[in-house]
């Protein structure tokens, strides 16, 4: 009986002392993320965030890191989840757990946005983002990626520029506009003051009877002077060219008109007889088809005739009546319109 006693309390000292013993790092590590799951379930997301970074501690598993930062995720602490997402990529190497982590990543820096300085000059420059308005100098948060800048200011050059936004990172872009480069009139040099008229006053002579002036001197051919009178005199026709050329346009618009509503009344009727009875030598849907594109194609360019013959006839009376109100005197010009091969040629004589 001695022996077994004594085997009995070897067992029992054994258990005890067992038990007595401290738990290992690794099911300490377990214990504190069973915790900090609870907590986070009860939305004490900082709490359970030190838990498993003292899990982690216990125990370098990458597990803990990548529910650390699912937790401040959920927390919308997206740059520290994204340090956490970042430390896990690096130290895990199970393929499956990395294609998580990668896909989490990609949308946390979705959600994370960047930060975009536009400085202009001149300063009174106006600055658009993707075709919105922004302030210049002014922090702009954006997604990451590639964004549209145009800078514009009257009287310069328009600038634009492609610029990538990090995420979570201040970007900064200076755009300088050019001023636009207008050509200078060049006035001509004046022309020298012309000698006043003298008036002599002296005793005629035998065969005069009156006193003599000297006239001013008329201006010479080809002498600014000259050129200067001939403008003024000069009276621009070119009203009355727009007003015949709108007139055949509108004309010729008519004529396509015509042959438009002819071709359509040409398909209408080619499938019956004026009594309403069925012809047998109907048209071909295809003759059909091809007849009616041909006369959309003329009610096309009727209508593009009329635009553009109207336009030119109110130009032209528009120019007609302030040239009549400056005083000119109208100058006749003939308005002649010539058949030929490709359609009708316009022709215009008058005095220039």
């Amino acid at each position: 009986m001695r022996p077994f006693a004594t085997a009995c309390c070897l067992v029992l000292a054994c258990l005890q002392t067992a038990l007595a013993a401290p738990p290992s790092p690794r099911r300490q590590a377990q214990a504190l993320a069973e915790v900090a799951r609870l907590r986070a379930h009860q939305k004490h997301f900082d709490e359970a965030v030190n838990l498993l970074d003292q899990a982690y501690s216990l125990d370098p598993d990458p597990v803990y890191l990548l529910n650390a930062a699912r937790v401040l995720e959920l927390k919308d602490d997206l740059h520290a989840a994204r340090q956490r997402y970042e430390r896990f990529l690096q130290v895990e190497k199970d393929p499956k757990l990395l294609r998580l982590a990668r896909e989490r990543l990609e949308g946390v820096l979705d959600r994370l946005p960047g930060t975009l300085v536009i400085e202009v000059s001149p300063p009174a420059a106006r600055a658009a983002v993707d075709g919105h308005v922004v302030e210049p100098g002014t922090p702009i948060e954006l997604r990451r990626g590639s964004h549209s800048v145009e800078v514009t200011l009257v009287g310069h050059e328009t600038s634009t520029r492609i610029v990538d936004v990090s995420p979570g990172v201040e970007t900064r872009v200076r755009m300088e506009l050019k001023p636009l480069h207008v050509p200078r009139a060049v006035n001509p040099p004046p022309a020298p003051a012309a000698a006043p008229s003298t008036v002599e006053a002296r005793r005629p002579e035998p065969g005069e009877s009156h006193v003599g002036e000297t006239p001013a001197p008329r201006p010479a051919p080809g002498s600014t002077d000259a050129i200067a009178i001939q403008a003024e005199s000069r009276y621009s026709p070119w009203q009355w060219v727009l007003i015949g050329t709108g007139t055949v346009a509108i004309a010729l618009g008519g004529v396509l008109t015509y042959l438009a509503k002819a071709q359509n009344d040409e398909v209408a009727s080619a499938a019956t007889f004026p009594d309403g009875t069925v012809r047998l030598d109907a048209m071909s849907r295809q003759d059909a088809v091809s007849r009616h594109a041909s006369a959309q194609q003329k009610m096309n360019g009727a209508i593009a005739l009329y635009a553009i013959g109207g336009t030119a006839f109110a130009t032209g009376v528009v120019l007609a009546i302030l040239d009549i109100r400056k005083g000119h005197a109208p100058t006749p010009v003939a308005v002649s319109l010539t058949p030929c091969e490709e359609g009708a040629f316009v022709g215009a004589t008058g005095r220039f």
